[in-house]
């Protein structure tokens, strides 16, 4: 399964990737600090999931998930947010996102979600 990060936070990503690129059939293949920068990414069509980081909130932010699920439709699009932001994202009826997560899940938690996110979709 083909992973994309987007996130402001360098550590956050690094550590996210070594983290995702661990479990079995996890492959990391894009990460980036900038929404914009996905939908440009030569193998854009390859992802099967992608990570934003909510904190990168913004309007070009809310525009590249928007965008996002338009060009690559079969893409599960997960929101990373943190316990404190939970609730807001999931009163965002129009926002198309597949799921959220919590940042403080660990790698088991990581894994089941995406997982279980990825079964819905066969």
């Amino acid at each position: 399964m083909n992973i994309a990060i987007i996130g402001q936070n360098f550590i956050f990503r690094d550590s996210l990737k070594i983290l995702l690129n661990q479990v079995a059939g996890f492959n990391v293949i894009f990460d980036s600090d900038e929404a914009i920068k996905l939908t440009g990414f030569q193998d854009f069509l390859s992802i099967d999931v992608v990570l934003f980081d909510d904190c990168m909130r913004s309007e070009s932010f809310c525009n590249s998930i928007h965008k996002t699920k338009q060009l690559h439709a079969k893409a599960k699009i997960l929101l990373l947010t943190d316990p404190t932001d939970y609730y807001y994202w999931i009163n965002q009826k129009e926002f198309p996102v597949d799921g959220i997560l919590l940042k403080d899940l660990g790698k088991k938690e990581f894994e089941m979600e995406i997982r279980g996110l990825m079964k819905t979709s066969e």
